[in-house]
């Protein structure tokens, strides 16, 4: 598998296997055909040992800090390259460290910069008394001095916090010259403060009278809800397909909505028994004759839809696969995802002319509107729907379907029944896959 990944795409090898680790460990049956706990320790080690450090570049910068000080930030370019080979290449053997400093003091007699000192020799004053001259006082004596008189003076006076000195009018903001922008950064600083308050009352920081009015609960359950968010992102983020790395791989949350289901099958396909016979050994799907309460559609075209398949997918929400989809588990074929319509809280009327000509299409909707997971109310008649018309405020939390003579001019909740169908269709692109 490693093999074909690096010959589709121009990738390195560590590049190839991480990959191929990655696209057999996020399945449960994967990780049970293909075991790779010690082969990811060893892809771990192999792409720390493979150069992806920077240590050697981060000591040498800070050597160099070291010797060269801000005073010295004018030399030029050479004399700073070469005090820096000396500098790493500075051994600690005594023997290197005597050959260096011997070669270094021709180097310094060649240059003639003047004879060094003769250190050899014996000081003159070596040995003599020096005279003792009384100390004035020192910067360094008064810089310690004015800091104990601080610390003295602080400990003295109660700690105030900056809310109880502007309450108590020692800290006066001037109000001439406040304009909107002043107010908006205002409001943006106090943002930051209260948050970084908060930060610190989680970790039983604040004073008493900092703590009023501060809800730590509700930053503390914020802060979890965007821990979790994070945590399913870098889920999200982790699945690669390896065919195509750039995109997220939907199949998992697709395998667990087919689990179970019950599936209807398109009419072509119906004399088909290896279709029939995948989805209920293999998904445990439980396959009806009428599409009316099915969750999973199997079709020839996902784009294609005959028109029963159409009103319950939008209805009811579920899956379009195609067969060749069940029969590699995910591996090849196309599913286009929906979302449940009945799943948003509405009021729906369907006028008897309606009902009369498109007697199919409304037993779906009635049948879908009564489910446990509806939250839709079918009006039951004309007078009820006209007093919900008369207390609706023009949103389309209540809807209507009936023929097009019966709409009246201007009223944005009476729909047709292509209107109605095209309403509730809603594809869910995070969890459909194309081939």
């Amino acid at each position: 598998m490693a093999q074909a990944v690096h010959a589709q795409s121009p990738t390195s090898c560590w590049e190839a296997w991480r990959r191929t680790w990655l696209s057999t460990q996020s399945k449960v049956d994967s990780r049970l055909r293909h075991p790779g706990g010690y082969l990811g320790l060893a892809l771990q080690r192999f792409g720390v040992w493979n150069g992806m450090t920077t240590s050697g570049v981060e000591q040498s910068f800070s050597k160099q800090c070291m010797i060269f000080r801000p005073e010295r930030k004018h030399m030029g370019v050479t004399v700073e390259h070469d005090e820096t080979v000396l500098t790493l290449d500075k051994s600690k053997d005594p023997k290197m460290r005597s050959t260096l400093l011997k070669g270094a003091q021709k180097v310094w007699l060649k240059c003639k910069y003047g004879m060094p000192r003769k250190w050899t020799q014996p000081r003159l004053d070596k040995g003599a008394r020096r005279m003792q001259v009384p100390k004035r006082d020192t910067e360094k004596k008064w810089l310690h001095l004015a800091r104990s008189k601080l610390s003295e003076a602080l400990g003295k006076r109660k700690m105030h916090s900056a809310d109880q000195l502007l309450r108590n009018g020692r800290v006066r903001v001037p109000e001439a010259n406040w304009s909107c922008d002043h107010e908006k950064e205002s409001l943006v600083q106090e943002a930051k403060r209260m948050k970084r308050k908060c930060e610190v009352g989680m970790s039983g920081g604040l004073l008493e009278d900092e703590g009023r009015g501060v809800h730590l609960h509700h930053f503390a359950r914020q802060k979890d809800a965007t821990r979790r968010t994070q945590v399913l992102n870098d889920a999200r983020r982790d699945s690669v397909d390896v065919r195509l790395p750039h995109r997220i791989c939907p199949r998992l949350k697709l395998k667990a909505s087919l689990m179970g289901a019950v599936a209807a099958v398109e009419g072509n396909l119906v004399d088909v028994p290896a279709v029939t016979a995948c989805a209920a050994q293999e998904y445990g799907m439980t396959v009806e004759q009428v599409c009316l309460r099915a969750t999973v559609c199997i079709v020839g075209d996902p784009a294609r839809l005959p028109m029963r398949m159409q009103w319950v997918l939008a209805l009811r929400g579920g899956v379009a696969v195609q067969p060749r989809f069940l029969e590699t588990k995910g591996r090849r074929g196309a599913a286009v995802a929906y979302r449940p319509a009945i799943a948003t809280p509405r009021q729906l009327w369907l006028s008897p002319r309606f009902m009369e000509k498109f007697p199919k299409i409304a037993v779906i909707i009635q049948s879908a509107a009564v489910e446990e997971t509806s939250k839709w109310q079918l009006l039951v008649s004309h007078p009820v729907y006209k007093a919900a018309r008369a207390k609706s405020s023009g949103t389309k939390k209540l809807l209507a379907v009936m023929l097009r003579d019966e709409r009246t001019s201007g009223c944005p909740f009476e729909l047709t029944g292509n209107q109605f169908l095209t309403w509730c269709q809603k594809v869910d692109a995070s969890r459909s896959t194309l081939d």
